[in-house]
This record gives structure tokens, C-alpha cells and sequence, in this order.
């Protein structure tokens, strides 16, 4: 019989050791899934962390970007109208040289400027003064013609009665020309 106790002891202590094992071994993976799921959770929150921080850097870029190239069109759009400008700015003083060539845009210039005007002032370079006098006399405008040092080429009108002024100088085209080159630059562009 005290075998049959000491057997029945020994199972007992087994069972028990196996029983402390199963509850150790279900700790272990209790430990082992809360940590898994733990890593989980700091895994997707870098994640988290990670893409906002790619997206916030993106949009950073992407607008360091468009704000170059939009500093780059400006640039060319400027460079293109000061080239064109210069440009038309030496073909029309070509023809500011030549006198036989400039008496009839000189003529065009007076004429446009006056249409509707009664008993203009005409200001113009005072290189020009003779032949805008001439101009007028031949129009049959009567009106006054003065020098300006202000007027490179081409004329100012100006209607005393109605109190305003006609510039249609060469400096004034070309810087309606540059206007209007930028603005349709500006369109080109798909900023206009």
C-alpha cells in the first residue's frame, strides 16, 4: 500500500507540475500575443507616422517646385517681351533715321491721334517740327504744333477743349506692345 501512495503521490505531483506547466505555457503565449499586438500597434502608428510625414514632404516639394517653375516662366516670359521689345525698339528707330520712311508713320501717328479732335495741340520732337506743321496744313487740321523734348518719335495730341491727351509715341506703342506680349504670354502659360 505504500507503494500504491507513493505511486499516487508521484501522479499527483506530475499532474501538478504538468498543470503549473500548461498555466506557465498559456502566460507565455498570453505574454507572446499582447506583445505581438503591441508591436502591431507602434508598426502601423510609424506607418501612420511615416506617410504623413511623405505627404507633408511632397507637398513641401511640390510646392518648392511650382514655385520654380513659375519663377522660371516669369523669367522668360520677361526676357521674351525685353528681346522683342529691343527689337522692335531698333526697327522703329530705323525708320525714326530715315526720313523718307518716317514722314508717313509720323503722319499716320498725328492723323490717328486727332481724328475727332477740333483745333489740336500737337507736341512732337522738335527735330519733327516742320514736318508735323507740314503734315497738319496738308490734312487741313488746324491746330497748333509744338516742340517737346518728352516726344522721342511720333506725337502727343492733346484736345485743350475736352481736357485730354493722345500719346502715340513710338515709347508709348512699345509699351502697349509689352503689355500686351506679356498678357499673351500669360495665356500661352495658362496664367491669363
Amino acid at each position: 500500500m505504500g507503494e500504491e501512495i507513493e505511486r499516487l503521490a508521484r501522479e499527483a505531483a506530475d499532474a501538478e507540475a504538468w498543470s503549473g506547466e500548461l498555466a506557465a505555457r498559456a502566460e507565455a503565449q498570453r505574454i507572446i500575443a499582447e506583445a505581438e499586438r503591441l508591436a502591431e500597434a507602434k508598426i502601423a502608428q510609424a506607418e501612420r507616422s511615416a506617410e504623413r510625414w511623405l505627404a507633408a514632404e511632397r507637398a513641401k516639394r511640390l510646392g518648392e517646385a511650382q514655385k520654380r517653375i513659375l519663377e522660371d516662366t516669369l523669367t522668360v516670359r520677361h526676357r521674351g517681351v525685353e528681346r522683342a521689345t529691343a527689337l522692335a525698339r531698333k526697327a522703329l528707330y530705323e525708320i525714326r533715321s530715315d526720313p523718307e520712311r518716317y514722314a508717313p508713320v509720323l503722319e499716320a501717328l498725328i492723323l490717328e491721334a486727332a481724328e475727332g479732335i477740333e483745333n489740336p495741340l500737337v507736341e512732337v520732337a522738335p527735330q519733327d517740327l516742320e514736318l508735323a506743321k507740314d503734315i497738319l496744313r496738308r490734312n487741313g487740321i488746324k491746330g497748333e504744333v509744338r516742340p517737346s523734348s518728352a516726344v522721342d518719335a511720333g506725337a502727343v495730341v492733346r484736345d485743350a477743349a475736352r481736357g485730354f491727351s493722345v500719346y502715340n509715341t513710338f515709347s508709348e506703342r512699345l509699351a502697349k506692345a509689352a503689355e500686351v506680349l506679356l498678357f499673351r504670354f500669360g495665356e500661352v502659360f495658362g496664367e491669363g
